[in-house]
């Protein structure tokens, strides 16, 4: 008789432990993909961070070599455009650092973006400016996944 009553009562606790393991687990997926997007998010704004610390790295060097050369900066050698072609075989001592600067641009990892370089200058007050895009940072604030955004850094100095 006594085993006819604990059979019974197993009877009524089957399945509860498989129901609440399936309720533990789907609390714990979910919490696994809000961190999972939390590191997205992380993720996109390192490689945001890396980028403008790349350009700031690229715009103080052209014009510590602007400063430099103050002769150049005064006959125009540093001006340069967004996508102004540069000359390779530059004479002046400030063209060839505006090319090398260039190339420099050119050699940041921006992943499908090229960046460009524009250096303007009013007597001796200058602007540097470095502008790419940035396609990480912009899917990650849209809902369109071929949202591209335009981030330009601008430097301004009094040489």
């Amino acid at each position: 008789m006594i085993k006819k009553r604990l059979s019974r009562k197993r009877s009524t606790q089957d399945g509860l432990i498989l129901i609440e393991s399936m309720i533990a687990l789907a609390i714990f997926s979910i919490a696994l993909l809000s961190l999972s997007g939390l590191q997205l998010n992380a993720t996109r704004s390192a490689f945001s961070s890396l980028l403008k610390t790349e350009s700031a790295v690229s715009s103080a060097q052209i014009i510590d070599k602007m400063r430099i050369n103050l002769a150049g900066v005064a006959a125009g050698d540093y001006t340069i455009d967004f996508g102004d072609a540069v000359n390779p075989s530059a004479t002046s001592v400030g063209e060839r650092d505006v090319a090398l600067w260039i190339n420099d641009l050119q050699n940041i990892s921006m992943e499908g973006s090229q960046p460009e370089g524009r250096i303007s200058c009013v007597v001796f007050n200058c602007t540097v400016q470095i502008r790419w895009f940035d396609s990480r940072t912009a899917q990650g604030f849209s809902k369109d996944e071929n949202a591209v955004e335009r981030i330009t850094y601008t430097f301004d100095v009094n040489l």
